[in-house]
């Protein structure tokens, strides 16, 4: 398996987990946060299908910025989820998002980066 195909397979992951969680929102789960962590999550798919098909999507300047948002949001959650007592709906999307949310960080960082490869 190629680098770029494994890429692409990543990308088509990540493109599913926003279609997930609006069928879970519509299924009556989720949290009052659940329509924030699906526009996020969907930016950053957007995002990642960019760099695998070299193609621009939005400013370059603007992928760092949302890295960093990917990561306080991801650190924020994980001392929410260790501090303070919380129901097992919002348990699993913390975790979900909280753990999908880095990887997704650490390529849109990169990708905000042009002259850098991955």
């Amino acid at each position: 398996m190629s680098l770029q195909r494994a890429y692409v397979l990543l990308a088509g992951l990540y493109s599913l987990l926003p279609v997930i969680g609006i069928v879970a929102v519509f299924s009556g789960g989720g949290t009052p946060l659940a329509m924030a962590y699906l526009f996020f999550g969907a930016l950053g798919v957007v995002g990642l299908w960019g760099y695998v098909l070299k193609r621009r999507v939005m400013s370059q300047r603007m992928w760092r910025p949302l890295a960093g948002v990917f990561v306080v949001g991801s650190v924020v959650q994980l001392v929410i989820m260790l501090t303070m007592p919380v129901s097992g709906v919002l348990l699993t999307w913390m975790l979900t998002s909280s753990i999908f949310a880095m990887l997704l960080a650490v390529l849109l960082y990169h990708y905000g980066n042009r002259d850098q490869p991955l």
